[in-house]
């Protein structure tokens, strides 16, 4: 009786707490941009039905999260043009669904008679956990020079590893790992679509009129290179359209060398050429090399199999092309040579030249800076902090100068890990659906960690999201890997 109390009390205390959270937003939307009562007596009764409903359905939530996470920056502009509503927090929205969802997991398992958490004890769990913690620790590093960077840089770490854990607790069959997959590969589909058609027919007015703001407000052209505009989809920039689509693109060329039948081989070769082409019209070149590396990860872990050296030749073959024939037209073919020529590329030596002269830093504060210390968020949450001065584009860099070299040791060590315990899921299972879904899986990772090189985007929505679920996934897989041992029937 007294337990049945207890979470009765929890319940009723959080569901004041959502009331309060909806009230307040719909308090502050009235008070900054004059939105009538009248609407807000209608929306309210409304978004509280939602907010119980996450709270009630947690993996639908937590699936409706992954999905909206994708289309956020477009929500975020439409709102801004014709509703003047610029600095409404719309990425709140994913990690509140996020919270929601793992607080009724976890209500459903504390009201559950078996109570099952083993899956989260399993090597990659720890690592992230050791990394969370050094987080953490960073609010009391002396060099920063406010908390505000510390608290934006943890809230989002937090409602990552949020993802994890719900992941972990999702993942309870291969039949959920399938379905997250396609879901993946279809909202990559659909959005690379839409960077294809603002390629092929332009702009639709909306993102016209955004451009031509964004051009008045910051006084250049944004997305513009050499006269071309790079598109960038549903996403806030072309970087984050291209980082997204190039692993995405893997994944699906991998998996069409599954034991799958001939029609869905198809569907999954047409999505890869599909993303693919999305995200060369990105004109990300840190996007272009994660293909090769994603792709060379590929041809390491299956130098066994004789169709690995058919797709390696393929490949090869389509490379040389792109970068050695006699075509000099083309704007596409160019832009992707160039991420190639190496030290004769002029931005590439400018951020080495950074590099270097950060290198006396790192050595000096070996646990950094603080937290959004360097660049724009570092004037932006440290105005002063002698970082400020360093923008920085690659997302080691920034690791490096702001968590210090102990910091960016935890991080690699974290990486390892998950793609240590996947190449063992690998190589020990025996049922060949989960092993190339673990394969596609590594390389997704993988790729993901090489564009940190020149790139610090990949823990922005929806990247992060995912790419924390597939650490759960690998997290399971490692757990359950005597199970695996069983051939596929």
């Amino acid at each position: 009786m007294g337990d049945n109390y207890s979470i009765e009390k929890i319940y009723s205390s959080l569901f004041a707490i959502l009331l309060l959270m909806v009230s307040t937003l719909f308090i502050y939307l009235n008070i900054k941009y004059g939105i009538n009562i009248g609407y807000i007596i209608i929306i309210t009764p409304i978004s509280l039905i939602i907010l119980l409903f996450c709270f009630i359905e947690p993996k639908i939530t937590f699936i409706i999260s992954i999905v909206i996470s994708f289309f956020i920056f477009y929500l975020y502009r439409f709102l801004g043009i014709y509703f003047r509503i610029i600095d409404l927090p719309i990425s709140s929205i994913i990690d509140m669904l996020i919270v929601l969802s793992f607080l009724g997991q976890l209500k459903k398992d504390l009201d559950s008679i078996e109570k099952d958490w083993s899956n989260l004890v399993n090597p990659v769990s720890i690592a992230l956990l050791v990394y969370l913690l050094y987080i953490f620790i960073q609010i009391f590093n002396p060099n920063q020079l406010s908390y505000a960077g510390w608290l934006v840089n943890a809230r989002q770490l937090f409602v990552l590893v949020l993802c994890y854990f719900m992941a972990v607790k999702l993942l309870d069959d291969i039949n959920i790992i399938r379905r997250l997959l396609n879901i993946w590969i279809i909202l990559c589909s659909l959005t690379s679509l839409y960077g294809c058609t603002q390629e092929w027919f332009g702009f639709m007015d909306m993102e016209e009129r955004w451009i031509n703001i964004t051009t008045y407000l910051s006084g250049q052209v944004p997305f513009l290179h050499a006269g071309y505009m790079r598109k960038f989809s549903v996403f806030s920039d072309p970087t984050l359209f291209g980082v997204v689509m190039a692993p995405s693109s893997i994944v699906c060329f991998v998996l069409a060398t599954g034991p799958f039948k001939l029609k869905k081989k198809i569907i999954l070769i047409v999505a890869g050429i599909l993303i693919l082409l999305g995200m060369v019209y990105s004109g990300t070149r840190t996007a272009y090399a994660m293909i090769p590396a994603g792709f060379l990860l590929y041809f390491l872990m299956t130098i066994e199999n004789r169709r690995t050296f058919i797709v390696f030749f393929i490949f090869s073959i389509i490379f040389i092309i792109t970068l050695y024939a006699p075509i000099y037209g083309n704007r596409h073919i160019n832009r992707i040579r160039t991420a190639f020529v190496g030290s004769e590329d002029a931005s590439l030596k400018f951020r080495d030249t950074k590099r270097a002269a950060s290198q006396a830093y790192v050595y000096e504060h070996p646990i950094g800076g603080g937290l959004e210390t360097s660049g724009g968020f570092g004037l932006r949450y440290n105005k002063g902090h002698e970082l400020n001065a360093i923008h920085i584009d690659s997302g080691f860099l920034k690791m490096a100068l702001e968590i210090g070299w102990i910091g960016l040791f935890i991080y690699m060590m974290l990486f390892f890990i998950i793609l240590s315990s996947g190449v063992n899921v690998y190589y020990r299972c025996r049922n060949k659906e989960i092993k190339v879904y673990i394969l596609s899986i590594v390389a997704f990772i993988f790729s993901c960690l090489i564009s940190m090189y020149t790139q610090k985007v990949i823990f922005q929505h929806p990247l992060g999201i995912f790419l924390f679920v597939l650490f759960a996934v690998i997290g399971v897989l490692k757990k359950k890997s005597e199970e695996l041992l069983i051939p596929d029937s």
